[in-house]
């Protein structure tokens, strides 16, 4: 169902699947992530609406694998790999995801809308980044996630 959010399942090694089929077009999605990052909780909002099939990779903030900054240099998640393609920063992942999958654009097609849209993802953007501390970290230290 569009728009729902599934609950991960996790195998023994800590990597959690959502959907492991590829999609129509045969294109393999990644979505690598931590539950509690809100740019990673946009990004699998988007990934839901557009009813994309990917893999879900959960990334440990506090003791990130070595091999996860060959994905992403700086270390950061959420980021997308589509087909080996490595988007980063949630907001262009979303526009990413927005014109490279079907089932109906997000944004709105005029001008002053898709203006508007942007206004207020950028203050939404100006929030989470006052009130996130440590990259998340302090979440992960404090909930044992």
């Amino acid at each position: 169902m569009a728009g729902s959010i599934r609950p991960a399942a996790r195998s023994a090694a800590g990597v959690s699947h959502e959907a492991e089929e590829e999609q129509a077009d045969g294109s393999e999605v990644i979505f690598y992530t931590h539950g509690l990052c809100p740019y990673a909780q946009r990004v699998a909002l988007t990934l839901e609406e557009k009813g994309v099939n990917y893999k879900s990779e959960h990334i440990d903030l506090s003791n990130k694998p070595s091999w996860y900054f060959s994905v992403n240099p700086r270390g950061l998640v959420p980021a997308v790999a589509v087909n080996g393609q490595v988007v980063t920063e949630s907001t262009d992942i979303c526009r990413f995801l927005d014109q490279n999958f079907p089932s109906g654009p997000l944004v709105p097609s005029d001008a002053e809308s898709s203006t508007a849209m942007n206004s207020l993802m950028g203050k939404a953007d100006s929030i989470i980044h006052a009130v996130r501390p440590h990259n998340g970290c302090w979440v992960e230290s404090h909930v044992g996630y």
